[in-house]
């Protein structure tokens, strides 16, 4: 049940079955097909939970008496409770994690809760929840026939980038995480010139950072934030006219402070991504 158009083939046969059980119910039925339709039900809900475990089980277009059926059986195993996706934001987390009987179950529980943080949590900070994103990925690859190791290495990546990773870098820098929110986006922008032209700044597939660049990014992070605090009025984010003053005065401080140290048009470039943030982190006043 794995590959995706497995999963899809089986959806189909299984509304199409449940659609004639709910046509020929309840007098035309034999308690074998009954017995069926419960077992291929919670099939559907074990693969729902090891597979797509952020989606809801949805029986909506089940017909009332297959239904009843399915909600009947699923219930008196417990099923419901078990195909609910178990997240990091869970105060009984690890709790739950210990109630799953393989590594192979414990560590996809693990997978989809690690992806579930990064993506209610990527807008935060783009760039440095893609790259938890592709760190991910990548230990889904390099583990992928060796389930033991696999949640070994997601254990640690979990409580060392996931859960702290954020908070830890940005004191590291002396930011709040708001700023370095700021400081990724701008750093970023500030390297991939450089990138682009091939710089010999990539060595082993990974980028060294010079420390003035940490340090222009830190220090424009920083004026960012105080900018959008201290010009901060009610509805700057939905008011056209008030966001276009808090995006000018974010221009006018790049131009002012770092024109020699950024070109203009990288100045442009970064504006967008500073006002998305900006909009994120600054709606309310705190």
């Amino acid at each position: 049940m794995e590959p995706e158009d497995k999963r899809a083939e089986f959806e189909l046969s299984y509304k199409q079955f449940a659609g004639t059980m709910e046509q020929l119910m309840p007098g035309h039925v034999s308690t074998d097909n009954t017995n069926d339709l419960r077992w291929l039900s919670y099939i559907r809900a074990a693969a729902k939970a090891r597979f797509e475990p952020d989606t809801e089980l949805d029986i909506s277009d089940c017909g009332e008496k297959v239904r009843q059926i399915i909600n009947d059986h699923l219930t008196s195993y417990g099923v419901e409770q078990w195909i609910k996706p178990i997240t990091l934001f869970d105060k009984d987390y690890k709790k739950k994690l210990e109630t799953l009987k393989s590594d192979e179950a414990i560590a996809s529980s693990m997978e989809h809760a690690a992806k579930h943080v990064i993506n209610v949590k990527m807008s935060d900070n783009p760039v440095y929840y893609t790259s938890l994103l592709e760190k991910l990925q990548q230990i889904l690859d390099e583990t992928k026939n060796d389930w033991t190791e696999r949640k070994k290495q997601l254990e640690e990546f979990i409580n060392n980038d996931v859960k702290m990773g954020e908070t830890e870098e940005a004191e590291a820098l002396g930011l709040t995480n708001k700023e370095y929110a700021f400081f990724e986006i701008i750093k970023k922008h500030l390297l991939e010139p450089d990138e682009a032209a091939g710089s010999k700044a990539k060595e082993a597939s990974e980028v060294y950072i010079s420390q003035d660049i940490l340090d222009l990014s830190k220090d424009i992070a920083q004026n960012v934030a105080d900018i959008v605090a201290n010009t901060w009025v009610i509805d700057w984010t939905t008011n056209p006219t008030k966001t276009a003053d808090i995006e000018r005065s974010i221009f006018m401080m790049l131009t002012s402070k770092y024109f020699k140290q950024i070109k203009m048009d990288v100045r442009k470039q970064l504006i967008t991504p500073l006002l998305h943030l900006a909009k994120k982190h600054f709606a309310t006043r705190d």
